[in-house]
């Protein structure tokens, strides 16, 4: 079990009484630590529009300030790091351990370090701004297929993107092409 700020599988450090006691003494974190317990799948970035819309679902009204202040208290509890938007790019949280985690963890519940982990995939900056690298297990005994896209994907370019993927395989009858044009075009 996790106590005080032990590293996760992959040597993150977590202050679980930290998170506590933002839970505990912050209405906004409490609302925003409770969506993150309540998650299915966990996120590997946020931003603070994103976390805004969950409080007004929620009946919370947030403001910026508001949810900034918990990005970077969540950052000084080691769950991840906050960062600035610049240049028309969004504020945002990139998280370094399991969301659903750290909200168990700051309603005080025990988690297990290998439940703080996050599966694989790495957000890094490029010229062409940031990238998120999603690994896809296609097939067993294949390594995982590799993806760099856009943080900022669009469904217009996820779109693209199917209708290209449906273009590869060499045999066209068992592609599925035609049965993958319905399930892309309806978007």
């Amino acid at each position: 079990m996790l106590g005080d700020a032990q590293p996760d599988d992959t040597g993150n450090a977590v202050d679980s009484n930290r998170l506590r006691l933002l839970y505990d003494n912050d209405d906004a974190a409490r609302a925003l630590l409770e969506h993150f317990a309540n998650r299915k799948n966990d996120s590997r970035l946020t931003t603070v529009e994103n976390l805004q819309r969950v409080g007004t679902r929620t009946g919370i009204e947030l403001s910026r300030q508001q949810v900034i202040s918990v990005l970077q208290s969540l950052e000084s509890a080691g769950c991840g790091d906050f960062i600035v938007g610049r240049r028309g790019k969004s504020s945002r949280f990139i998280w370094k351990v399991s969301t659903a985690a750290v909200g168990d963890l700051a309603r005080g519940a025990q988690v297990h370090r290998s439940e703080l982990s996050r599966p694989t995939e790495s957000v890094f900056s490029g010229e062409e701004g940031d990238i998120v690298v999603h690994q896809y297990h296609l097939r067993p005994g294949l390594k995982p297929v590799r993806l760099e896209l856009p943080i900022d994907l669009t469904v217009t370019e996820a779109a693209r993107l199917a209708m290209f993927i449906t273009t590869l395989p060499l045999d066209q009858e068992s592609s599925g092409i035609q049965a993958a044009r319905p399930l892309i075009e309806r978007g």
